[in-house]
């Protein structure tokens, strides 16, 4: 499952979408799409955005 991911550091928000044609057609500009696992939790830290970006601190098992 692909999903696109798109940090905006003027607004200081990560965007998630399942289709990267909908944060194209918001931002304007390319974003990145992550290759994510459909089996885990992404977990993001939001004080570390504007370093890490669309980087997760971790991921864990959904059950």
């Amino acid at each position: 499952m692909l999903s696109s991911l798109e940090y905006e550091p003027a607004l200081q928000a990560l965007f998630f979408s399942s289709r990267y044609l909908f944060l194209r057609q918001a931002f304007g500009h390319s974003v990145i799409t992550e290759a994510l696992d459909p089996g885990q939790a992404h977990l993001f830290d939001a004080e570390l955005l504007p370093q890490n970006g669309t980087r997760s601190v971790s991921s864990i098992p959904l059950i």
